[in-house]
This record gives structure tokens, sequence and C-alpha cells, in this order.
């Protein structure tokens, strides 16, 4: 579809700059940018997401003890990807909760996400540089996000900078009694 807009020259010369260091045209560059407001912009600040540097979020786990990150975690996980993902997607199971954690990974900035599909067998992989209590966070969070959503127990691997996450699918009418 071709369209046409209007922009004032100082944010054109600022899309010209910034295609020019990605190596992108504008056009290709105006596909990131509109990619991203249709897949996170437009939920993310209505749902109440916020941006924060990796030195922050570094500094803030370096403040709670394993307990108190357990706790959060498990709080966090077992509300908030259920309530974004009907907010996001309309419905629960295991297609838009994998959906919903690409989109966090990869524009909420703070893990590199891959998941690997085997008939009903999945693998989650985040990678980041957050260090252990991160992981440890992270680990908490999918596997109650994981219960509440989907009724699955997963098994977790987790080190300094990743989380590997294994479960395997309800099928037919065991999944339909969660959502």
């Amino acid at each position: 579809m071709l369209k046409t807009f209007r922009l004032p020259k100082s944010i054109e010369s600022i899309l010209e700059r910034e295609a020019k260091v990605r190596d992108l045209s504008v056009n290709a560059l105006a596909q990131v940018i509109f990619t991203k407001f249709v897949h996170w912009d437009r939920f993310a600040a209505r749902f109440g997401y916020v941006a924060i540097t990796h030195e922050t979020l570094r500094s803030l786990l370096d403040l709670a003890d394993d307990e108190g990150l357990v706790e959060s975690a498990q709080k966090v996980g077992a509300q908030v990807p259920k309530e974004a993902v009907l907010f996001w997607f309309k419905k629960v199971n295991v297609d838009t909760f994998l959906s919903y954690l690409e989109n966090v990974s990869k524009f909420g900035g703070h893990a590199q996400y891959e998941h690997q599909t085997s008939g009903g067998d999945y693998t989650i992989t985040l990678r980041h540089d957050l260090g252990i209590k991160w992981s440890k966070w992270l680990r908490h969070f999918l596997d109650q996000a994981l219960r509440k959503m989907l009724g699955v127990a997963a098994q977790f691997e987790f080190s300094e900078s990743e989380v590997i996450c294994r479960f395997s699918e309800l099928h037919g009418s065991e999944q339909e009694q969660i959502t």
C-alpha cells in the first residue's frame, strides 16, 4: 500500500540521518517505527509499561533480597501477563502468550527472546545482560504466568545471563477450562 505523509523538515532531517546510521532507507526506517507502534507503543503506555535503563533496573534488583525478588516476580507473573495478553490479543492461549513474550522482549528491551516448538513441546530462551537476580526474577515470573494462564508447570534452567523454560501444551478441553 502506498501512503504519503507530510512531515516537518526537522523530523524529515532526523529520519534521514537515522536511516543512514542504520544503513536503511527512510521507507524501511518508517516500517520499523510503524511496526513498533502497532505491536508495542499503542498498548504499552495504556497498560502501564514504562521505559527504564538497564542500569536503573540492575540497581533496583541489587536492592532486593532473594525472598522479596521471588515474591515480586510471582505476584507480577500471576497477574500482569494474563491481563496484558487479554488486552492486546483478546484471548489467552500458547500462541498469544508467546507473542506477548516476544513483544515485551523485543520492544521492552530487557531480554532477547527465542522459542522453539516441537509438537506440543515448547522451549523459551531469554538472554540478557542484567545478572543473576534478573534471571531469578524472570524464572519465577514465567513460572507463575504459565501456571495461571495456561495451567502448565514448566522446567527451568537459568544462569547469570539466560533463562531457559520448557513446557508442554495442554490439549483440548483442558485448555478451554483454563481460559
